[in-house]
């Protein structure tokens, strides 16, 4: 079940648990740093090595993590997406379909 509101800080509790190298950008980091702004999204940028990836997969896998997808298709990341360009707009276990988790 997605909840109703985006849990930001449980999830990057989930990245960081993992070791997971990345940086927070765009309107979170704004957040993080104390802007008087709100957000519905995490972007992150990650660490593009292999053991990276495999540590950003095993926690985009345990938060049942799919692409957001306007068609309501139920679409997978691999380990190939996030070694590629451009970003992933994903939603996970914590957080709803309104929200996304930008992956560039």
């Amino acid at each position: 079940m997605r909840p109703k509101q985006a849990d930001l800080v449980a999830l990057i509790e989930s990245l960081t648990s993992a070791k997971v190298e990345f940086i927070v950008v765009g309107g979170a980091a704004a957040v993080l740093h104390g802007a008087p702004t709100s957000t519905i999204d995490l972007d992150i940028v990650h660490q593009q090595t292999t053991d990276n990836v495999n540590r950003l997969m095993g926690v985009l896998t345990r938060l049942d993590t799919i692409y957001r997808d306007p068609a309501g298709r139920h679409i997978v990341p691999t380990e190939d997406d996030l070694m590629g360009q451009g970003q992933l707009n994903l939603i996970t276990q914590l957080w709803p379909y309104g929200s996304t988790l930008q992956i560039a």
